[in-house]
């Protein structure tokens, strides 16, 4: 049975989200191009690759082949959707959740082999229509309905 995560990236997302993992008993590895980032990682306990990516010796290596989840949180990473493909040749059930800059990527993303894709032009839109709704009133019921249609209208993976 597969297990754990292969998180690509130590930034703010990567960083959020290797927390929630670890929060619910989900074993990150890291994958970093930053070796100070990637020792204090360890330091801390946290497995940690220093690598690319988009190499299968580094996916390997991170055990890409019996994690539940890949996620990429660096967006417009050259060559991930080479990543892709090796992830779902070493764990054809692992899935693949990437973040995009700009919500023209995410059908290029999917029709790679992305399972989730979450773009940042995207959350904006669906922070700004929060804000507003909460600002009108709406109930949590409401809101959550119009995060489903601005997600649907977005084309993104919710």
């Amino acid at each position: 049975m597969a297990t754990g995560a292969v998180v690509v990236g130590y930034g703010p997302v990567g960083r959020t989200v290797s927390r929630l993992l670890r929060e619910n008993e989900i074993a990150p590895t890291v994958i970093e191009m930053n070796v100070d980032t990637v020792r204090a990682l360890r330091a801390d306990g946290v497995a940690a690759i220093y690598g690319d990516a988009t190499h299968p010796a580094t996916l390997g290596s991170a055990g890409i082949d019996h994690a539940n989840n890949f996620i990429v949180s660096i967006a417009g990473l050259p060559g991930v959707e080479e990543s892709f493909k090796v992830a779902r040749e070493l764990n054809p059930s692992v899935q693949i959740l990437v973040r995009a800059n700009y919500l023209r990527e995410v059908a290029a993303l999917q029709s790679a082999g992305a399972d989730v894709v979450v773009s940042g032009e995207g959350e904006v839109a669906l922070g700004f229509t929060e804000a507003f709704l909460e600002r009108l009133g709406a109930t949590p019921e409401q809101i959550d309905r119009e995060r489903a249609r601005v997600h649907a209208e977005l084309g993104q993976s919710a």
